[in-house]
């Protein structure tokens, strides 16, 4: 069975950089498609500025025009209490083939620190993004780093930009921005 990657995050809001990651992660390790798994609670940030529910359907919005790769998965919505990857992954194996899990480096620094840790590497391939400025620590959980050489947009400075009242229209999935505006997320 082909392999899955699954990629994680509070995506408040997605934007085409995640996309475009999510793209060459999955043509560098050869998954057959990608899992963007909104995390209903974060245990390492903090609260999201928009619901689970407007964060799902944004990112429903933002697959529909991505191609047949792309699939949203709303499970961690169903969960009470924090979001753990490693809970996503157990009900995943089996269930995709092989996976890979997508993270930036930035997210390996802490890597230690999230739930069951080690379980998550028993279960996942760990796919690390190079980020400019983020170093893997010499202490690094083994993992297969991707030199990502795209953009760095991120949803906080997006956030920022539509509180502001400035334009993000180029930088979210069509259909996001309009939603965003629409629900009047982030003012």
């Amino acid at each position: 069975m082909p392999g899955c990657i699954v990629y994680g995050g509070t995506f408040d809001p997605v934007h085409i950089g995640h996309l475009a990651l999510a793209e060459f992660a999955r043509e560098e390790s050869a998954a057959e498609r990608v899992l963007l798994v909104p995390a209903r609670r974060n245990p390492l940030r903090a609260e999201a500025g928009a619901s689970f529910e407007h964060r799902l359907a944004m990112l429903q919005l933002a697959v529909a025009s991505a191609g047949p790769h792309f699939k949203v998965d709303g499970r961690e919505g169903r969960r009470e209490g924090p979001s753990y990857t490693v809970d996503t992954l157990e009900e995943l194996r089996g269930e995709v083939g092989e996976l890979f899990l997508l993270v930036g480096a930035d997210q390996l620094a802490q890597f230690r620190h999230w739930h069951r840790w080690q379980r998550i590497l028993e279960l996942a391939v760990l796919l690390v993004v190079n980020r400019p400025a983020w170093h893997a620590p010499a202490d690094a959980v083994p993992h297969r780093t991707l030199a990502w050489p795209g953009m760095e947009l991120s949803a906080s400075w997006l956030r920022e930009r539509i509180a502001q009242g400035r334009s993000c229209r180029h930088l979210m999935p069509p259909g996001v921005f309009d939603f965003v505006a629409k629900q009047g997320l982030y003012r």
